[in-house]
């Protein structure tokens, strides 16, 4: 169970409410604005039910400076999100029901052996920056230091900041999860030179290209580092019927061929 704190501002307020923010992110059959699926859903699905993630989504938090205080493009996207959540943050443990009716529902929250939440997702209202990892632009990351939601309780480190737009979709914000809640790497290419380029996973990979509405899933590596798969090793000499099934057990079962020689190379095989 993570923490959702949706957020707007007096010079972008929310035009989405939040009670369907709360279906897109923790619904059950949610085709909200196009939508194939919850962010619960998305999760449960790729990882074949081992998963089941849900958010504590608090009410909108209006936040004091003006969006564009937060949307400086002259500043990076870290620096600009740790600062709107630490604000964020500090205006909600200031709101007067607080302690009264906010608090008690963060005792859900799963939290790791430092007692920190497992996910802090960073709702913002309308668009991004527009400009690649500055201002206010989908990321995860960790605050500096640890902030406490309770003096000695839960505290909140580890985030991911994404804008809920006009006709919000799960594909971000299920993207900057893989980063936040698996660990997993972005497997996109950082070359901008054709020369230098190599290619990264494409449309086979919700780490490539996050897609949107109907994102696609995670690529077999990450199911197989996420223990969510099982893959069947083949040689050379192989010869196998292969299936994948869209449900049940053999729906995240991969076909392996290692490198002759060489047990740290080797290729997966998926069929989506």
């Amino acid at each position: 169970v993570g923490l959702c704190l949706l957020i707007d501002f007096y010079d972008d307020p929310a035009t989405v409410p939040a009670t369907n923010l709360v279906e897109l992110i923790n619904g059950d059959g949610f085709t909200g604005f196009g939508n194939n699926g919850s962010v619960k859903q998305y999760y449960f699905d790729n990882s074949a039910g081992l998963l089941l993630y849900t958010n504590v989504v608090t009410a909108y938090i209006r936040m004091v400076e003006p969006k564009s205080f937060y949307n400086d493009t002259s500043k990076s996207s870290g620096l600009q999100g740790r600062l709107l959540l630490t604000d964020a943050l500090a205006i909600l443990k200031a709101s007067p029901n607080y302690e009264t009716e906010v608090l008690p529902r963060f005792d859900a929250l799963t939290v790791d052996a430092n007692g920190q939440v497992i996910a802090c997702n960073v709702y913002f209202a309308g668009p991004t920056s527009g400009v690649w990892s500055y201002g206010l632009w989908p990321h995860s990351g960790s605050l500096a230091s640890a902030i406490e939601l309770s003096p000695g309780g839960k505290k909140v480190r580890r985030y991911q900041i994404s804008n809920i737009g006009t006709t919000p979709n799960i594909g971000t914000f299920c993207h900057e999860n893989g980063h936040m809640l698996c660990g997993f790497p972005d497997i996109y290419d950082y070359d901008q030179g054709e020369e230098d380029s190599r290619g990264g996973a494409g449309r086979f990979c919700i780490m490539d290209s996050s897609g949107s509405y109907n994102p696609v899933q995670f690529c077999a590596y990450l199911k197989l580092a996420a223990g969510w798969a099982t893959a069947v090793d083949v040689t050379s000499d192989s010869f196998e019927a292969a299936s994948l099934s869209s449900a049940g057990a053999a729906f995240n079962r991969f076909y392996r061929f290692f490198r002759p020689g060489v047990d740290t190379e080797y290729l997966l095989l998926e069929n989506r």
